[in-house]
């Protein structure tokens, strides 16, 4: 069902607006882009332009806004880190950092001197005899869904005896 309704404006200052569900929010335009607030869950959508000063006929104009999904990265001031004892046989322990959205799950990958360490994909890891005069590196990947998944490494005090 077609709407119709009247608004005011001011022709120097346009205000432009997306509606989808019956729930209008404002579209703003700089740099000749226009940049579509929607939720996460709308993939796409159609935007139609008015363009109030030109020829009639070349007035409106609809364009398919595609969405482009936000990475995950770490906010600001904060990193992953490795904590516990360097001692062989204890074991250390990952932690994650904060990161700019909630519900966030996250895998992890152990290495020694660069090289991936075969099953070590938990938080925690228990130091062995290989990694004696070695510092650690924990990648951790996170993910969730609607985002590019993001990713940091930390590194561990020198392991020994």
């Amino acid at each position: 069902m077609d709407e119709t309704k009247t608004v005011t404006f001011d022709a120097f200052a346009p205000a432009l607006s997306f509606t989808r569900d019956g729930v209008s929010t404002p579209l703003f335009a700089d740099d000749y882009a226009i940049r579509v607030n929607r939720p996460a869950s709308t993939t796409n959508a159609k935007v139609l332009l008015l363009h109030l000063h030109n020829a009639v006929g070349d007035q409106a104009e609809v364009l398919t806004a595609n969405a482009v999904q936000p990475t995950l990265a770490l906010r600001s001031g904060s990193k992953a880190s490795v904590g516990g004892s360097w001692k062989v046989g204890r074991t250390i322990t990952a932690k994650p950092g904060e990161w700019n959205a909630s519900g966030v799950t996250f895998t992890y990958q152990w290495s020694r001197g660069g090289t991936a360490i075969p099953g070590a994909t938990k938080a925690t890891y228990t130091t062995t005899t290989k990694d004696v005069g070695q510092r650690l590196t924990v990648t951790v990947t996170a993910k969730k869904s609607g985002y590019t998944s993001g990713t940091t490494t930390a590194l561990s005090g020198r392991i020994y005896k």
